[in-house]
């Protein structure tokens, strides 16, 4: 059966009729098509079809990816289909209208089958960005994937991860499954996710990578500024990071995320911090300060040393 709804035939052949009645006046009968035509025809038809339908290209789409799914192995020429199909779910999944039939069709489970593909490692670093752009300012989206555990296991997935490239891809998808949305963030909080990103941090070895942990967990507590008890609870870990940061000493590397986290760390009740986070921070301020050559932001570490050297409760 044809994959080319027959509403677009019939307005293709209107056309092409309205051509013939010109070009062929002495004739009223139409050739014959041959397959061959018809399958050129069939061709760029479905490229008309994913071009103004998206609901149907998204529902193609997915049907592809899945028959590739469940496949035991997969060819070179699969894996070619697979990019293709893969880029083309990165473009359908920003429109916000789409996500009922992508979530409903089981695209979550289709997108960690492929985040989990290891005989390609593009592969997984496209379903992390693909799961990025459905969820970026996305709520129902967002929720999904944290009611759904996914986003528990995408916590795991970069845990466990070594490839600095999906690290970081990873941190983006997060990122963008969590921010400004309560429902995320709750879910993020008990999957322990502020702990394992501040545990990155400190750990990598890789300082974007590490830079981009502290920074992605200081941008989702920036967002639950309306939720004060939310976004306070993360200050110490933040405090916690910012020290981690300066002390790898490769500051000219990550001085944008550095200023990030300072500027969060300025309005914030230092008197709720204990004596050791507080005297860590003031050390950490007056390393960085030496490296500063912007003048407002040697004003931000110059009030954050006064601010945190100042007595508990003064």
């Amino acid at each position: 059966m044809s994959v080319v709804p027959d509403h677009y035939w019939k307005k293709l052949l209107v056309s092409a009729t309205g051509l013939a009645s010109e070009e062929q006046s002495t004739s009223d009968s139409l050739r014959t098509m041959s397959e061959k035509d018809r399958e050129w025809l069939e061709k760029v038809m479905i490229e008309l079809v994913d071009e103004t339908d998206l609901g149907r290209s998204l529902e193609r789409t997915m049907n592809g990816l899945k028959v590739l799914a469940v496949k035991a192995e997969l060819s070179e020429e699969d894996h070619e289909k697979l990019e293709e199909l893969s880029t083309k779910l990165e473009d359908l999944v920003q429109y916000a209208d789409l996500t009922t039939y992508f979530l409903r069709e089981h695209g979550l489970e289709l997108a960690e089958r492929f985040l989990n593909y290891t005989a390609r490692p593009e592969v997984p670093s496209i379903y992390a960005d693909v799961l990025a752009t459905l969820s970026e300012n996305n709520p129902q989206a967002q929720e999904a994937i944290a009611t759904s555990g996914l986003q528990g296991r995408l916590l795991e997935l970069l845990t466990n991860c070594n490839n600095e490239q999906l690290q970081s891809k990873l941190l983006r998808t997060i990122s963008c499954a969590v921010r400004s949305n309560v429902v995320a963030f709750d879910a993020f909080v008990s999957n322990k996710g502020p702990s394992m990103l501040t545990r990155l941090v400190e750990t990598s070895d890789a300082i974007k990578v590490a830079a981009k942990a502290g920074r992605i967990l200081t941008a989702i507590a920036f967002t639950m500024v309306d939720y004060e008890s939310r976004a306070r609870a993360l200050d110490g870990l933040i405090s916690r990071n910012y020290v981690s940061l300066i002390s790898k000493n490769q500051q000219d590397q990550i001085e944008g995320e550095l200023a990030y986290i300072q500027d969060f760390l300025l309005p914030i009740d230092s008197g709720r911090l204990d004596e050791r986070t507080r005297s860590e921070l003031v050390a950490a301020f007056r390393k960085r300060l030496p490296a500063i050559d912007d003048f407002d932001e040697a004003q931000t570490l110059q009030a954050l040393i006064t601010r945190f050297s100042a007595p508990r409760g003064g």
